[in-house]
């Protein structure tokens, strides 16, 4: 079994529409790596859907740096951290220990407007990211600069397959009939999300 294989995930992205109502752009995924040169953006996903899978690989561009929120919070390393692009992972499972979950964003928020970073990235469970409030307040970190939105895409199923050659070592026949089971048996939800 190889882990080292991995599938470039797609997002989508919430944007304004012409009402001045954030919806989320389905029509036209993305993939992760083409926000590289983004100043910031929240990626946000269900649980285990890969978030910090895939922000662990993009940590590995040059000046990139990977970073359990509880860590970001918790420790002081500002010379290492001030001139990379960092990618705090787990808002989500911060807030959960918080009685008030309003202190480890704000404490997230502080230390960002501190360090002044080239960029940052925070990973987030959909369900625990406010729209409006939390992408307002942290847009004030980085005045004047976009803080985007991202949905991870579930995997498509030729993406499924090759995890399943790659990964499972797998033919590509018997990937393809797993997956035939797979959704003989409606079970095609759960293996969308890794």
């Amino acid at each position: 079994m190889s882990s080292d294989y991995f599938s470039p995930r797609s997002c989508f992205e919430r944007k304004k529409d012409e009402a001045g109502r954030y919806v989320i752009d389905r029509n036209h995924p993305e993939l992760l790596e083409s926000y590289r040169d983004d100043p910031a953006y929240v990626l946000l996903g269900q649980p285990g859907s890969g978030k910090t899978t895939a922000f662990k690989k993009e940590a590995e561009q040059p000046d990139c740096e990977y970073i359990t929120a509880r860590d970001f919070i918790a420790l002081s390393r500002d010379e290492e951290w001030q001139d990379k692009i960092l990618f705090i992972d787990g808002l989500d499972e911060v807030r959960a220990t918080w009685k008030n979950d309003f202190i480890p964003f704000e404490k997230i928020r502080s230390k960002l407007d501190q360090l002044k970073p080239p960029g940052f990235r925070i990973a987030c469970r959909e369900a625990d990211w406010d729209v409006v409030d939390d992408r307002e307040r942290l847009a004030e970190v980085f005045p004047a600069r976009d803080v985007k939105e991202l949905f991870l895409a579930e995997l498509e199923e030729k993406e499924i397959e090759q995890i399943l050659i790659n990964i499972h070592q797998m033919s590509p026949q018997e990937a393809s009939s797993f997956l035939q089971e797979v959704e003989q048996a409606e079970l095609t939800a759960p293996i969308k999300n890794p």
